[in-house]
């Protein structure tokens, strides 16, 4: 028996909307629907693009959420509608306070399986984030 099949990988790369996470989140939405059309198995979203990028500063404190959180319910809706993971990089906040700069991955399920904690940044934002990894149980 092979077990081996094809995997499909949507990578995007968009322009966030400075200052409104709203519709930056509606463009990951829209690109995730897209992704979906062309049969894509998992789609891959830049670094920090559900926190708005770099552009905020030290407004990643303000904007960072939990995982699970508001941000990935909504992402996680998309990805059970479309059937296909999300990885999707956002400004994570844990229960201690501690800001991360991580990426979560969403599965077809639409719940969070795993969030990388980025363990290299460039120096000028480096003492704003704490840094792992961790896993979901599913």
């Amino acid at each position: 028996m092979n077990s081996r099949r094809d995997v499909t990988i949507a990578a995007v790369q968009i322009d966030v909307a400075i200052g409104n996470l709203e519709a930056t989140l509606s463009a990951v939405l829209d690109w995730i629907d897209r992704a979906a059309e062309q049969n894509a198995d998992i789609v891959l979203f830049p670094e920090l693009a559900l926190s708005a990028g770099y552009s905020l500063a030290d407004k990643f404190y303000e904007v960072a959420e939990t995982v699970p959180g508001p941000t990935t319910a909504v992402v996680g809706r998309k990805a059970r509608e479309c059937r296909l993971y999300v990885v999707a990089g956002m400004a994570e906040r844990d229960a201690t306070g501690t800001v991360y700069n991580s990426a979560v991955i969403i599965g077809r399920d639409g719940n969070p399986v795993g969030c990388y904690r980025k363990t290299h940044i460039f120096p000028a934002t480096e003492s704003c984030f704490w840094f792992g990894y961790r896993t979901f149980s599913v």
